[in-house]
């Protein structure tokens, strides 16, 4: 009887503690300040290639305060509870400035040049991303949704939400609205439909084109993968008005 009460004032203190320490976390979106998470892009087709050449996604944070922050011991996560994935060097962020950090997972931070790449990579379907201070505190943490090519997901007008290149609020999937590319059909047994140039019966998906527009295919990937979006990028190619392409 004993141990079953020390038991529960044990929990009790726990739940305490949680209460205290981990305010926020209840909270959709925080933005404690003016140094905050400004732009994300979980799905980066065209719009910036990083310092590799690779179209990385990547997130924007604003100091729109009027002197320069150095961010060392700050933390970056996709994570609200474990809000310590990745730790930024001694970096400065100038006033009323952004700076880039690509969510590659490649885990490396040029101080000459001051592009850094986070230990961890963003959902297209959407997840919780975090900035910590020095200190432990979430001053910035964003919950996107569903993300869609080349949209920005910001902050705008005292809201986040989906932001065209040049920072305009935009109706979510509008690139899909305006064209209407789908992946038509597929076949993953293929032993008597299309053959490829060469006679093969390899597996193979269709892509349509059902606008009454042409649609080129630049910067586009195809993967059988959720985490790992990229696996395949498709060469520059024109799907003409009414068209499919087959890809093998």
């Amino acid at each position: 009887m004993k141990k079953a009460i020390i038991t529960i004032i044990c929990l009790f203190l726990i739940i305490i503690l949680l209460v205290l320490l981990l305010p926020n976390l209840n909270q959709t979106d925080i933005k404690q300040g003016d140094l905050y998470i400004s732009k994300i892009l979980a799905m980066n087709s065209s719009i910036k290639a990083d310092d590799h050449g690779e179209y990385s996604d990547y997130l924007e944070i604003y100091n729109g305060y009027s002197f320069s922050v150095n961010l060392e011991g700050y933390h970056l996560s996709d994570s609200e509870y474990v809000t310590t994935k990745w730790t930024f060097p001694e970096l400065e962020i100038k006033p009323k400035s952004s700076l880039i950090v690509y969510a590659s997972g490649n885990d490396i931070c040029d101080l000459v040049s001051g592009v850094c790449h986070t230990n961890f990579k963003l959902s297209s379907h959407g997840e919780v991303l975090t900035l910590t201070d020095n200190h432990g505190n979430i001053i910035s943490k964003v919950s996107f949704p569903e993300q869609y090519p080349d949209t920005f997901y910001g902050y705008y007008k005292g809201k986040y939400t989906y932001l065209s290149k040049d920072g305009k609020p935009v109706a979510k999937n509008t690139n899909h609205k305006k064209y209407k590319i789908t992946i038509n059909e597929y076949m993953t047994h293929n032993k008597r439909s299309y053959y490829d140039q060469y006679g093969n019966y390899y597996d193979w998906m269709e892509i349509l084109n059902s606008s009454d527009e042409d649609y080129k295919l630049e910067n586009v990937y195809i993967s059988d993968d959720a985490t790992s979006l990229k696996k395949y990028k498709l060469p520059p190619t024109t799907i003409k008005s009414k068209s499919y392409l087959i890809v093998y």
